[in-house]
């Protein structure tokens, strides 16, 4: 039961390659140590095999070409060399600790860790006065003891401590062929692991199915449709779009509108058809108290914002599909992303292969080099400048201390005197040179740079060639020449197997639910069964657009051209609220009464309806590029039982925060709604563009600016 078909999987080729078993030892020549080493073979793979080898962090592994096979020898007594390795370690460890001993027995020092009675103590201190009697010179045995401490014994130290490391390694390396017979069988427990999630998904046990709309199911004959986009219920619906759009309280909403025939057809446009949901695209902002208790309950409903939900049609009915599974962007890939008729190309990155064709790789690799030669080019030419108007680098060892006080910086032409006044720094009078060379290298030579050509002191090419992160030097050609074959083939397999699972929960709905029926018998195993019955609908990747992508800033700025006098805005409102929130938290930031001070995003004080969602500006500045907006707030009484007053409230907007709905024509909202490139981001808009749509409907009023008499009269 594939979504990738079974003929196109990759295939894994075995070549007959040298008899090698795990556990075997074989000396191997290093090219870059130019030393032979002991290694075990600890995996074998279709093209290659591991070599691990004992060394002083546990062991380390190489991988080895079947064809670079005839270049080992096999060791027929690996134990044996492992005794003499341990042998030979141990007497290097006897040798340095007898030279340890030596050295502190001419000293008279006791290498005891610690004494333990009074006789031994008096025994130590008396060999201590015997050594200092019998020297002729007292400060050369106090140099001695000096040089003991601080170079002889330490060397020994670190000597002993490399050699017992060595040690360590040999003593487990007969452990090697153990482990190595271990990890082999750890790949049945992967299968055994893979088979059971297999048998859950088909069997649905990690899912809950409810219906919320009934009717007529589809026809007999019809296919399953499976859409590739994955959808987003708060971008589709629009639900609760001013405080941000839906979360997974608003579901059974969701599935009230998702059951009218027009929002069910666009979604779900075949009589039998399945898509993927999450309920939201980006985490929704909630207003946090500061307490523990909301902080989790947040964090909770972010989660369950973000769960998976299948929801399927046939014919009239629709049902949704909990499960647990998270689904990529798209649930099934392009039908090219697995063929293996496609040569590629592959790169080592720390946990995984990266992957691109080799048509890919050869238009990049012509980027690249045009843009290497142009850095190349014009390096060359930086490179002059800064030796015409720069010098090179200063270095510490350039600066020397006059007597006079000053520092001189010795470069050629750029040679010059350095006073304390140039510096101004507290490090002058520790130390002149050092203080001298920071300030000409910071102050002086770094801002010369910023003049070269190109870029300045970072040169702009350099950043083009280098930091985009294709070299074509680390890309090689993805075959059985290389020795990272199988995992490029796990990491392909794993990945249809990931992209498979949408297909074993379908098979589970055919066979064990009615959800489905009536149908004929469906096998999805099979490459004709599939076709039979399932549909790939690609409209992620194969969706061929009508223009350019819909730009919002450009429309904004085009709709803000009407701007002026008494004319409509919105987004006064979110700017006013916002900057409450601010005072807001800071006032009860500063409070040492509240012990968990709130963090709005977005705050509206009691009694104070702000300047209105939609709202006439007052004034326009037009050389400021700002409007202004008045209203009548309420004044804020301890007292509950006193008089309300009215007070005068402005507030100053920012052209770039305004949207003049005066430029807006009704139905505009679609261009961006429909586009499924600008989709991700639409949520963001709506609030701006159906409120405009709403304005224009009569279905909001605008607020209309009041003057300070106005409010004398409210009184």
């Amino acid at each position: 039961m594939n979504i990738i078909p079974k003929q196109q999987k990759p295939e894994r080729i075995l070549d007959e390659g040298p008899l090698i078993e795990l556990g075997q030892w074989y000396w191997y020549f290093d090219p870059e140590n130019k030393s032979t080493e002991l290694g075990c073979v600890t995996h074998i793979g279709s093209n290659y095999f591991k070599l691990s080898f004992p060394t002083q962090n546990e062991y380390h592994t190489i991988r080895i070409h079947m064809n670079d096979f005839n270049s080992l020898k096999i060791e027929l007594n690996p134990n044996q060399v492992i005794q003499d390795n341990v042998q030979h370690y141990k007497n290097e460890v006897d040798n340095i600790l007898n030279k340890i001993k030596q050295i502190t027995a001419r000293l008279g020092v006791s290498t005891r860790v610690g004494i333990t009675d009074r006789h031994t103590a008096t025994k130590a201190s008396n060999n201590s006065l015997v050594c200092i009697s019998q020297n002729d010179d007292p400060n050369q045995y106090k140099n001695d003891l000096i040089k003991t401490k601080e170079k002889d014994l330490p060397e020994l130290f670190k000597e002993m401590e490399h050699n017992n490391k060595w040690l360590s390694a040999w003593l487990s390396a007969e452990a090697i062929p153990l482990k190595a017979v271990s990890d082999s069988v750890k790949g049945c427990l992967e299968e055994v692991d893979d088979r059971i999630f297999a048998v859950s998904l088909y069997a649905g046990l990690a899912e809950e199915v409810v219906q919320f709309a009934d009717g007529k199911p589809a026809d007999y004959g019809d296919k399953l449709h499976i859409m590739q986009r994955r959808c987003y219920m708060d971008e589709e619906c629009l639900l609760d779009y001013r405080s941000g759009g839906m979360d997974f309280e608003s579901l059974n909403e969701f599935n009230k509108w998702m059951a009218k025939p027009n929002n069910r057809d666009r979604i779900l446009p075949f009589p039998r058809c399945l898509a993927a949901f999450k309920i939201r695209r980006n985490a929704k902002y909630y207003d946090y108290d500061g307490s523990l208790s909301k902080f989790i309950k947040i964090n909770d409903a972010n989660a369950k914002n973000t769960q998976t939900y299948l929801y399927i049609r046939n014919g009239d009915k629709l049902y949704f599909l909990r499960s647990d599974l998270n689904f990529n962007e798209r649930i099934f890939p392009d039908p090219n992303v697995c063929d293996p008729s496609v040569p590629l190309m592959a790169k080592c990155n720390i946990k995984e292969l990266e992957f691109m064709t080799v048509n890919e790789y050869e238009e990049l690799s012509k980027i690249y080099a045009k843009e290497k030669a142009q850095y190349e080019k014009e390096e060359k030419e930086r490179l002059k400048w800064f030796e015409e108007n720069v010098g090179p680098r200063p270095e510490e060892e350039d600066f020397t201390l006059n007597e006079d006080g000053t520092v001189t910086y010795n470069q050629g032409k750029f040679t010059r005197i350095i006073t304390k006044e140039d510096v101004n720094d507290n490090r002058w009078s520790h130390d002149c040179c050092d203080a001298a060379y920071y300030w000409y290298h910071n102050n002086i030579w770094r801002r010369k740079l910023d003049g070269a050509p190109y870029g300045g002191y970072h040169h702009k090419t350099k950043s083009k060639v280098y930091h985009k992160g294709f070299n074509p030097n680390k890309w090689f050609s993805f075959d059985q020449n290389t020795v990272y074959y199988d995992d490029g083939l796990k990491q392909i397999a794993d990945k249809i197997k990931y992209y498979n699972r949408i297909a074993l929960i379908v098979q589970g709905l055919f066979d064990r639910s009615e959800i489905l029926h009536p149908h004929p018998p469906v096998q999805t195993w099979t490459a004709k069964g599939f076709e039979a019955a399932v549909t790939l609908i690609y409209d992620e990747s194969k969706t061929l657009y009508n223009g350019e992508k819909p730009d919002f800033e450009a429309y904004r700025i085009k709709c803000n051209e009407y701007l002026g006098p008494h004319a409509v805005t919105i987004g006064q409102q979110k700017v006013y609220e916002e900057k409450m929130a601010e005072k807001e938290n800071e006032r009860q930031e500063n409070d040492y009464r509240i012990r968990n001070p709130s963090n709005y995003n977005r705050y509206k004080p009691f009694g104070d309806p702000g300047p209105g969602l939609v709202a006439q500006i007052a004034k326009w500045m037009p050389k400021a590029h700002k409007a202004k907006f008045t209203w009548a707030s309420r004044k804020q009484h301890w007292n509950l039982h006193s008089q309300s007053e009215y007070k005068y409230t402005t507030v100053t907007v920012e052209e770039k925060d305004l949207f003049c709905v005066d430029g807006y024509e009704k139905g505009d909202f679609i261009q961006f709604f429909k586009d499924p490139r600008t989709r991700a981001e639409y949520l963001k808009w709506a609030p701006i563009l159906l409120a405009a749509e709403d304005y224009l409907a009569g279905k909001i009023k605008a607020s209309i600016p009041i003057s300070r008499d106005d409010v004398k009269s409210l009184q």
